[in-house]
């Protein structure tokens, strides 16, 4: 319903390459950036996904906190600070 804020995207297409980023169009639920898009914020959802551009484990019993890859966590992590570094520099 939403699409990503157009300064974040762009942030994010910038620094995806150097993150083994990409972008992908989400069909499933709505994440948690629907909310403050709805209100004319810019938002955008990063997630780490599988082949098939599925959560990994999504939907099954086998989706639990104790299954979280660490090292995918901390790239994403690291992802995101990108994302937001990149926005500083091009705001200042």
């Amino acid at each position: 319903v939403y699409g990503a804020g157009k300064q974040l995207m762009a942030a994010a297409q910038h620094e995806g390459p150097m993150h083994a980023a990409r972008p992908i169009v989400w069909r499933g639920l709505p994440t948690d950036a629907a909310i403050p898009m709805a209100r004319g914020f810019e938002a955008i959802t990063v997630m780490a996904t599988g082949p098939d551009d599925l959560p990994v484990a999504w939907n099954s019993e086998d989706d639990s906190p104790a299954r979280v890859d660490v090292d995918v966590m901390v790239r994403s992590a690291r992802f995101v600070e990108a994302i937001l570094r990149r926005m500083d520099t091009t705001q200042a």
